[in-house]
């Protein structure tokens, strides 16, 4: 008799902790609260509701690590009958501690309870990023077959409101099985909008052609807008386009879409930047000399005055406001300007960018300027001799460094590492170069539609007066880049740029 009193006190003293617990919880007096729940499991170690309730405050607190031993104990205690408020705050932990697996896992287990769709959608939405990244880093790495499998847990979990996940793990289905027709859509696009612009450049071949993008064009590419991950504007100069900031802010509704656009940078005046600024935005200037003399005898009609002024005052509101924004310079190289490559990664560190490519001439092979074309061994020995000292530089400043100068110093190109590729990280299951076929298309200045701007012009896939996207996307010019690809011909089809390892794998499968 007097032991069943004392278990019936032991009881109630259990109840009464875990009640004072509970309210001290609530009135966010936490470290009462876990005193109390710690003297519950003093006396009895096998109350489940009790370690739960402590990987509650240790959330809470944002001690991931204890709460997620806390769960873990509490779930061994359920036996087999685990809440379903245990999953979700255990799919919560692992989500911050970046296991967006096990993540998943629990939350399976409430994806059917209505009542939890809110909080579940909204972890799904978190997750779902995390997850991709390591699909892609599978599908980027060769590992298709680990990359399928994955793709195979999550994709029934993504809600059918979510079109852009679902289409994003689609492609990466596609990618790793290596179809030649998709059902997806595409992910990244390149538009050349018009050849207006305000300058007259040495070098440039679009000023040789009028060119205009079509209006229905433009309203298939705003149909695509919830689609994709990234677009790029370009020119000319879009800035000089009435309808180029209707265009942007339009696709700046959309959260997941990053809008890239290369400039000259000399129509950004104050109100420019700061809409920029304030927008899911990168901008890629165009810079080809870093003297008044050189910047004005290639880019005709520009003052370099004006491109400096709007340089420090666009850094000076970039810098009083939190923003999204990157700034990357890119250095269209040749005769003019050669001798000042070294001086761009300066200039690049002054004014803050957060890249520097180094680009040849585009075509205009008949351009005296083009040092690339002409075979100028003076130049390349210049220009071999300089850059270890810029990407020296480039790694002290913190400024990723893509060179693209075809010059014969290597058989790879020197610059894939400057961008962060993991040489370990070696395709095994397949040589399947290029996944650009596969989430991109490119539309040129004369309206000729390809993979992106690096693929040779001569392998166009199709026009933008002539066809649409959704036609162009799977033709058969289209399936012919995608089947030379997966049977390692790229020869036959890509840029020897590409080929020989000018450009970078990590540009190549865009990760």
């Amino acid at each position: 008799m007097n032991n069943s009193y004392k278990s019936d006190k032991s009881v109630f003293n259990e109840a009464a902790l875990m009640a004072a617990g509970k309210e001290y919880a609530y009135n966010k007096q936490y470290d009462l609260a876990i005193e109390k729940f710690k003297k519950v499991i003093s006396t009895d170690q096998n109350n489940g509701e009790a370690y739960f309730e402590l990987g509650k405050l240790y959330y809470i607190q944002d001690n991931y690590e204890e709460a997620l031993n806390m769960l873990k104990t509490a779930g061994c205690l359920y036996h087999g009958s685990i809440p379903k408020h245990h999953h979700l705050l255990l799919a919560k932990v692992y989500k911050i501690l970046k296991k967006a697996d096990l993540a998943l896992w629990e939350l399976k287990h409430i994806l059917e309870d209505t009542s939890y769709k809110d909080e579940v959608n909204k972890e799904l939405a978190d997750i779902y990023p995390e997850y991709i990244r390591k699909i892609r880093d599978y599908n980027f790495t060769g590992h298709y077959a680990k990359a399928s499998d994955e793709i195979e847990k999550v994709y029934s979990l993504i809600s059918k409101d979510d079109i852009f996940s679902q289409n994003k793990l689609l492609s990466e289905l596609e990618i790793a099985q290596k179809k030649l027709i998709l059902n997806s859509k595409l992910r990244n696009l390149i538009v050349t909008l018009s050849t207006k612009c305000n300058l007259r450049c040495t070098m440039c071949e679009e000023i040789r052609l009028r060119w205009e993008i079509p209006e229905k064009m433009v309203k298939e590419i705003i149909s695509y807008f919830p689609y994709l991950e990234r677009v790029v504007w370009q020119g000319g100069e879009v800035f000089v386009l009435d309808y180029f900031s209707d265009l942007m802010a339009l696709a700046g509704k959309f959260a997941n879409l990053k809008q890239v656009i290369t400039t000259n940078g000399l129509l950004i005046n104050e109100q420019w930047a700061d809409k920029l600024i304030k927008s899911n935005v990168d901008l890629a200037f165009s810079i080809d000399g870093v003297t008044a003399d050189i910047y004005e005898r290639i880019r005709k009609g520009a003052q370099f005055k004006i491109l400096i002024k709007n340089l420090k005052r666009f850094n000076e509101l970039k810098n009083m406001q939190p923003t999204l924004i990157n700034t990357n310079l890119h250095a269209v190289i040749m005769r003019s300007n050669y001798h000042q490559l070294e001086d761009f990664i300066d200039f690049a560190k002054e004014y803050g960018f957060r890249l520097l490519a180094l680009l040849p001439i585009g075509g205009n092979h008949d351009n005296p300027e083009n040092i690339f074309y002409l075979n100028d061994k003076r130049a390349f020995e210049y220009i071999a001799g300089v850059l270890p000292k810029i990407k020296e530089k480039a790694e002290r400043y913190g400024i990723l460094l893509e060179n693209r100068l075809p010059i014969p110093i290597e058989k790879k190109g020197p610059y894939a590492e400057n961008l962060g590729f993991n040489k370990d990280m070696v395709q095994t299951e397949s040589k399947m170069m290029c996944h650009l076929p596969w989430i991109q298309l490119y539309i040129d200045y004369d309206g000729t539609i390809r993979p992106d701007c690096v693929c040779k012009p001569q392998e166009s896939i199709g026009h933008a007066v002539e066809d649409s996207l959704e036609e162009v996307w799977n033709n058969n010019k289209m399936q012919d880049y995608r089947k030379k690809i997966v049977n390692n011909h790229c020869s036959e089809i890509c840029n020897s740029e590409c080929i020989e390892g000018w450009v970078s794998e990590r540009y190549l499968k865009f990760l």
